[in-house]
């Protein structure tokens, strides 16, 4: 029993003279991730009514919603530099196909104003979602 306090003792006595640190994680090579969001503007779409006003014009959306067809589209959508439209890709399930062409056709229409991190102009995804139900017509996010 003496020998177990005695060592407990000089573990005791050891851990005074060093004393273990965490490592810092050094900041000043790369910003952390609120720093960067602090100095991130996302894109900002300058004709959005624009874009769900021909979305709700084409023939393939007429007919889903003379079918009484609601649905949610998600998608992203990647813009350059200078806040062009280049490509999207969707997000989870469609409610229809349909609904994927008239979107499809509309895309060039969208521009946007450029996203930017640390002031430099940058090619970011967009998250967007276009919905519409049989008795409230068309709504839109963008996220």
């Amino acid at each position: 029993m003496r020998t177990f306090i005695s060592m407990f003792f000089i573990s005791l006595l050891f851990s005074c003279f060093f004393k273990s640190e965490p490592l810092l994680y050094n900041s000043s090579s790369e910003p952390s991730s609120e720093a960067v969001q602090d100095t991130m503007q996302h894109p900002n779409p300058k004709n959005y009514s624009a874009f769900i006003d021909s979305i709700s014009q084409t023939k393939e959306i007429k007919i889903l919603q003379d079918a009484g067809v609601p649905c949610l589209v998600s998608f992203e959508v990647l813009i350059d530099e200078t806040g062009t439209y280049l490509e999207h890709k969707w997000v989870g399930d469609t409610c229809h196909p349909l609904a994927e062409k008239a979107i499809e056709k509309c895309m060039p229409v969208l521009k946007f104003t450029p996203g930017e991190i640390r002031g430099i102009k940058q090619k970011m995804w967009v998250k967007m979602s276009v919905r519409w139900t049989t008795w409230s017509g068309f709504k839109s996010g963008i996220f």
